[in-house]
């Protein structure tokens, strides 16, 4: 019975809400929907649970929070409720989106390229071109063949 202990003192902790629990077949304790909902309001952040008690929202409020997960998000959110005087709908919606925005994945960027190995080409010639200029001895062979282009390049290590 030391869980039926630990609900009584929850329950003497948040406003006292009538206890109302079961004992199943089995002798384990089944809460009923109200304390099961006010427990899971326990577990909201600290100023989620002030707000609540000072009555700045409703406990409907405050359990449309909980899908969110995140503390940060839960009390940001709480933060635009207050400053906004969202109702409950409101709070409601604003949860689903926030919660869409999560699983909303970035698109992959696409990397830009050409076909034209004309570019491709004068790239690699400007890049030897800035390494030469920077200071650095290479030496640099290009080859034209039917099929492709050639670039050898060595690069001297120092020692």
């Amino acid at each position: 019975m030391i869980g039926l202990e630990v609900l009584i003192n929850v329950q003497s902790n948040f406003n006292k809400v009538p206890l109302s629990v079961t004992i199943d077949k089995d002798w384990r304790i089944v809460l009923t929907a109200t304390v099961a909902n006010k427990l899971r309001l326990l577990k909201l952040p600290q100023p989620i649970q002030e707000a609540l008690l000072n009555k700045i929202i409703t406990e409907r409020h405050a359990r449309a929070l909980i899908p969110l997960k995140d503390p940060e998000k839960q009390v940001a959110l709480l933060a635009e409720i207050i400053e906004k005087n969202f109702n409950v709908k409101q709070t409601e919606e604003r949860v689903v989106k926030l919660l869409e925005q999560k699983n909303e994945k970035p698109k992959p960027k696409r990397k830009a390229f050409s076909k034209d190995m004309r570019i491709a080409v004068n790239t690699i010639r400007q890049s030897l071109s800035m390494v030469t200029d920077s200071g650095i001895n290479l030496d640099a062979e290009e080859e034209e063949f039917e099929e492709f282009y050639q670039f050898t390049i060595r690069i001297p290590k120092k020692k």
